[in-house]
Parts: C-alpha cells; structure tokens; sequence
C-alpha cells in the first residue's frame, strides 16, 4: 500500500540541491531616465536543465518592484510588475522614474515551478532568484542657445548640440531667423554627467558652414559658481552696514560733568 502512495505522490525538490542551469537578466538601453518619465528594461529567464526529462511542465513567472537606496518600495513604478514568461524570451517592462532625484533599483524576482515524471515517480523542483539593475532619476540639464544674423538675409536649417565633442542624435533642432534676428535651438539633456566644467555647442546638421554656429558654451555640473558662499557673504555685510547704522544713531547719553569738577 505505500509503494503505491509512493509513486503517485509529488516529490519537491529544493531548488538548491537540484543541478538546473538558470540564466537570468536585465538590460535596458539607458540607465539614467528623467524625474516621472519612463524607460524600458528587458528581463529574460532561461530554465533548460530539465528540458530532457519526461512529461515535463515548466511555468516561469517573475515579480517586479523599484525600491532606493534604503531598499522602499517606490509604489506604482513597474509596468506589468508582476507575470508570466516564456523561456528564453525576452520580456519589456516600462518603468516610471520616481519623481525625485537620486539612485534606484529595479529588482526582479524570477521564479519557476518545474514538474517532469521520472523513475515512475512526478517530481516537482520550485525556486526564485533576485537580479538588481541600477539606475538613476535625474532632471533634465536644459542647454540653449541663440542663433543671430546681422545680414538683411533669412536663415534657417537643422542642427544638432555636441556636448563634450559627442554628438547627440535626440537633440536634432530646427530654426528659422529673419534678416537681423534671432532665434533659440534648445536641448534637454538627461544624463549623469562628472561633475566639473562641460562644454557644448551646435552644428548644422547637413554638414553646411553656417555662420555664428561654431560658438562653444561652457556649463557646470555641481557646486562651481560658490552661490551659496556669495550670499552668505552678502548677508553678512549687511549684518554689519545694519549694525554700523545702529551704533551711528544710536542715542548718546549725558550723564553731567564728575562729582569733583561740580
């Protein structure tokens, strides 16, 4: 009666002791996406050790959540966070920036469910594994630029911005300047710059010498224009010009000649 119950019986399997090959991953064509806006990630599994075996089922599944660097749980970020997946196949998930600044995570929880029968027997293997993918929420570094003509001609076309000497195909703009005017190309770049010193500039797209193009601008990434150092020391020299005005106006006090010259 046993060896009967036996054979019908599920056999689990930890996941640790079994010898399945896994292969799991993230990947997404960027890793900086702007505050609120969303970027996509691919997620694959592969499951194929137990390929071979007899009348074998496999459902893969995963969960999916973007947390910070103090590991919350930043709700409503992933796009479908939770499903199904077939083996070997990638996966797109749509992920939405938090709306603040600063480094994220999106962790993805693969899991699998595994039947297959053998030596008379179904066995049944189960398991999960986490992949982390960081990335980060930045505002966009809007750069502009102002284009002028002082010829009584029109002038117009399509450039691209260059920052650092790189080329950026999204930053394609187009203007148009009546004789004597001007006109503004704009970029928002998003991106994860070293802080320090950047330099960048536009040129036209179709390769043509445009005058007033070739003009290279400077920004800063951190700290470098000592804002903060200027007022606090504007601040303190009005503290001071302040106090300079009390003690000039400031009452003086007769208290009559010494005792001894009365």
């Amino acid at each position: 009666m046993f060896a009967l119950v036996a054979v019908t019986a599920l056999v689990a399997i930890p996941a640790a002791e079994s010898d399945a090959q896994t292969v799991t991953n993230i990947d997404a064509d960027q890793s900086v996406i702007q505050v609120s806006k969303t970027g996509t990630f691919k997620i694959l599994y592969s499951f194929t050790d137990y390929d071979d075996k007899t009348s074998l089922t496999k459902r893969l599944t995963y969960e999916a959540k973007v947390t910070d660097t103090r590991g919350n749980t930043q709700s409503s970020s992933v796009s479908p966070s939770t499903g199904s997946l077939d083996d070997n196949v990638e996966k797109s998930l749509t992920v939405t920036a938090p709306k603040d600044e600063g480094t994220y995570k999106l962790v993805v929880t693969f899991k699998h469910n595994i039947t297959y029968t053998e030596d008379g027997e179904t066995k049944k293997v189960e398991g999960s594994e986490d992949k982390e993918f960081t990335f980060k929420a930045v505002n966009p570094i809007n750069l502009k630029i102002t284009i002028s003509t002082d010829d009584a001609i029109e002038m117009s076309g399509g450039v691209y911005f260059y920052i650092d000497g790189q080329k950026y195909d999204d930053s394609y703009a187009t203007f148009s300047v009546a004789g004597d005017g001007t006109a503004s190309v704009s970029y928002d770049w998003i991106a994860d710059p070293a802080k320090g010193e950047h330099e960048y500039y536009i040129a036209a797209a179709n390769g043509q010498m445009i005058s007033g193009l070739d003009n290279k601008y400077t920004f800063y990434v951190g700290d470098n224009s000592y804002t903060l150092i200027e007022a606090l020391v504007i601040l303190c020299v009005i503290v001071l010009i302040l106090f300079a005005i009390w003690i000039y106006r400031k009452p003086v006090k007769n208290f009559g000649k010494p005792k001894s010259r009365r």
